[in-house]
């Protein structure tokens, strides 16, 4: 009986100790910093969390907070997350920012920055090495985002502003930043303004880290990148023009020959642009003029181009200039003004839009970043859905099948492969949702290793996409025999997936689609079948859910 006894508690001992041990790899402790701007002032917290990457963002999120987590690991230290709840339909939203600007966090031993709360007076806050503060800057109000770097900025600091649109709250207003001059989109400048914060300081902190040789031999050989670093994003217009998802005057056309004039070539020679990169990118996918400023990308050349009737890259880059002015999204501004022209059912009417010269349009577009006469009119027509849709489109989604499951999603600037690639011209559309799922799980792992959302497109898709058929069971057997930095597809599906699933639950299911693509012909016959797209893409995700027991 005493033996017994002896080896009982010896049993219960160990499973003691591997249930501590467990406990303790399993419920990390992280450190975030909450930024309460009503109180003015910061603390950091310490959080248990088995999360990482997006899921944890989307855990700490709450109501109107704003959360910045940096994507920092062995592949790369350039890029962070922006997790916030949109104004357009008031659901989860994140937007991934290309740049190490906050790699600080980590190296003072904090996993998150959480903004809360709204300041009493115009704010910016300061993240250095000697501490955080929140500071008044009254000073500031309506100044541009360009204008606010110069004021702030000291050395290497990295910046992100609003500008008078965002303080303003007007929600096509966006988040500039200092790095490579990005902006973001989907109302975050509106929040800012709302949070009474104009700015975030933060001193660099970045640690270079080279790519592996073998990674940037295989981008390098890639047709896709060499096109890239000598066109820039604009080559994209080729391929929107080839494979018919290019906005022409808001999708009344299906083609028009004078959008080849916004190609990448045309691009270069008429504004004798060059090939710019981004800090520690391999693809110099960007370009800038003669004196120095950033080019208009594909997105800018669409939405202020196409989308509204012109096709002049010197009309583009004036609309550009006017957006960044009052610190206006110029990718949503222009669809905006595109959708207006081509919707009837407005509570008002501004008939001069439809066939505006460049002066009228930029004229509008100043009243809108200022909130005045029409702009003010533009600014509430979001939340009585007067327009198409709540969320204007860049993208005819009939030419651009795996991106109208991205975008159902609340993920729709992340369906590179199908607009780089072509592949709604080589597939059919039940097959197209089956590769959609796979893409958005695969998406979610490259994200959560922290590559850039471009790299896995020369890395993986390229190759395998080229020589796939359109036969479910090859594209099935090519899907699940990817291996990328060691790991194997079902090691990248089974991290993809938990993220995935996690970040459809927070958001509330699917969102909706513009009944535009999905009711309305094209002059091509064309029409985008969503009920075969979510068939396809249901098939994959309860085939990879029942291989993994979820």
């Amino acid at each position: 009986m005493f033996s017994i006894n002896i080896v009982t508690q010896y049993y219960k001992g160990v499973l003691l100790t591997i249930f501590f041990f467990l406990f303790m790899l399993f419920n990390m402790d992280k450190s975030v910093i909450i930024a309460d701007l009503c109180e003015g002032k910061t603390m950091a917290l310490t959080v248990e969390s088995q999360r990482e990457g997006l899921e944890f963002a989307l855990e700490l999120q709450s109501g109107d907070d704003i959360v910045f987590l940096p994507l920092v690991n062995s592949f790369s230290n350039s890029g962070y997350l922006i997790v916030f709840r949109s104004l357009y339909d008031k659901k989860l939203t994140y937007l991934r920012g290309n740049t190490a600007l906050f790699s600080l966090l980590p190296i003072l031993g904090h996993s998150a920055l959480v903004i809360r709360g709204g300041a009493r007076k115009l704010s910016y806050l300061t993240i250095r090495k000697d501490g955080i503060e929140l500071l008044s800057c009254e000073n500031l109000r309506s100044n541009s985002p360009f204008h606010t770097f110069e004021i702030l900025s000291k050395g290497d600091d990295g910046i992100l502003a609003i500008g008078e649109a965002g303080e303003k709250c007007v929600y096509s207003a966006a988040l500039f930043s200092s790095d490579n001059n990005e902006y973001f989109s989907s109302s975050i400048g509106a929040i800012f303004g709302s949070k009474n914060l104009k700015s975030i300081v933060i001193e660099s902190a970045q640690e270079k880290i080279e790519a592996n040789a073998k990674i940037k031999k295989k981008i390098a050989r890639s047709s896709i990148v060499k096109k890239l670093k000598r066109e820039g994003s604009t080559m994209l217009i080729d391929q929107a023009y080839d494979n018919g998802w290019i906005n022409n005057d808001y999708f009344s056309a299906t083609k028009d020959p004078r959008s080849l004039h916004l190609d990448g070539f045309c691009q270069s020679r008429i504004i004798a642009a060059t090939s710019d990169a981004c800090k520690s990118c391999l693809i110099s996918c960007r370009r800038k003029g003669l004196k120095g400023t950033t080019c208009p990308g594909f997105r800018e050349a669409m939405a202020l181009g196409s989308a509204l009737g012109f096709y002049s890259y010197e009309k583009i880059m004036r609309f550009t200039e006017a957006c960044v002015m009052y610190g206006l999204s110029p990718n949503e501004c222009g669809l905006i003004l595109a959708s207006l022209k081509r919707c009837d059912s407005l509570p008002f009417t501004y008939p001069q839009l439809r066939n505006a010269n460049e002066d009228e349009i930029i004229r509008v577009i100043l009243l809108i970043g200022q909130k005045k006469g029409i702009g003010e009119s533009v600014s509430k027509l979001f939340d009585r859905e007067y327009l198409i849709s709540s969320h204007p489109q860049l993208i005819d989604l009939r030419g651009a099948g795996i991106e109208a499951i991205f975008e159902l999603y609340g993920e729709g600037d992340n369906a590179y492969p199908d607009l780089l690639l072509g592949l709604t011209k080589k597939y059919s559309a039940f097959n197209l949702g089956y590769i959609a799922c796979y893409l958005r799980a695969y998406h979610h792992a490259f994200m959560l290793l922290g590559v850039p959302h471009v790299y896995p497109i020369p890395l993986i898709y390229e190759k395998l996409f080229k020589y796939a058929p359109d036969k479910l069971f090859i594209l099935k057997y090519k899907l699940n025999h990817i291996s990328f930095m060691g790991k194997k597809s079902n090691e990248l599906l089974k991290m993809g997936l938990s993220s995935m699933l996690y970040f459809d639950e927070k958001r509330g299911g699917e969102g909706k689609i513009d009944k535009l693509f999905t009711d309305e012909v094209r002059d091509d016959g064309s029409l985008l079948n969503l009920t075969r797209l979510k068939l396809g893409y249901e098939k994959a995700l309860n085939e990879i859910k029942s291989f993994f027991h979820c």
